[in-house]
């Protein structure tokens, strides 16, 4: 039985020369559209899990975080400036971790122990414990943007990367947008279990991003060559496109 052009164009793929997105663009859409269903909506709600996390404590000013606490508006700006000090300072560290980690256990994990770190804060009671726990929100939450840009450069082609990363943005956005009818809603729990309304802001946020954290562990692909949701044709095209656009990359990351 003679083999179609189309089944010679995808077995001679191997070659670095040998695949054309220009001979083949439905199969390159089609890998795009799979690869973004499947990588993108994750990651978009990791990034919008760590915006209402950073931002909660303007809400729970508004509602009593510092009288309840004593701490002042100086010393809630300190614990504003904490935050982002450690938050660059974890960048570049956390990026050297994924390389050497693997991407849906590292990224995965910052969620949850932000998470964790965010419902800290519903617990907090004095401006020692406040600047901590921020510091460590930040040093947690440092590692996800620059990682989630890292992880997805092994997937898509540079020209690629501009309006994925762009989505993450419009997840921000989002956060700003509901960030304070959800935390409205979670006011009125309190007081509750002796604990004040703002602090249940913190609390139920917090366990929202570890429950989104897990989804993250559960479904982000590792990498291209381990993607089941594409077919292993789909998979060394997908592979081969990486090559062409990075020679000096092996395509196994």
């Amino acid at each position: 039985m003679e083999e179609s052009p189309q089944d010679e164009k995808l077995e001679g793929k191997s070659s670095p020369a040998a695949f054309s997105e220009t001979e083949n663009p439905s199969e390159v859409k089609k890998i795009l559209f799979k690869t973004d269903i499947r990588v993108l909506p994750i990651l978009a709600l990791l990034f919008l899990c760590s915006f209402l996390d950073r931002t909660n404590v303007g809400n729970a000013k508004i509602v009593g975080l510092e009288s309840d606490t004593g701490i002042t508006d100086h010393q809630y700006d300190i614990g504003l400036t904490v935050f982002y000090l450690f938050y660059v300072c974890s960048e570049l560290p956390s990026n050297l971790v994924l390389k050497k980690a693997s991407p849906r256990i590292w990224l995965p994990f910052l969620a949850i122990t932000w998470g964790i770190i965010t419902m800290c804060l519903g617990f907090i009671r004095g401006f020692g414990s406040f600047v901590a726990v921020r510091a460590l929100l930040g040093m947690a939450e440092g590692g996800l943007l620059p990682g989630m840009v890292l992880y997805l450069s092994s997937f898509y082609k540079r020209s690629d990367l501009a309006l994925r990363i762009g989505l993450f943005y419009t997840a921000a956005s989002l956060s700003g947008a509901f960030g304070g009818l959800l935390a409205r809603g979670l006011i009125e729990i309190g007081p509750r279990g002796g604990l004040k309304g703002w602090r249940w802001i913190f609390i139920i946020e917090g366990l929202l991003t570890v429950v989104c954290g897990i989804i993250a562990a559960i479904g982000l692909p590792n990498n291209l060559a381990t993607a089941r949701f594409l077919t292993p044709i789909e998979r060394e095209i997908a592979l081969e496109r990486i090559r062409q656009d990075r020679p000096q990359h092996n395509g196994s990351e």
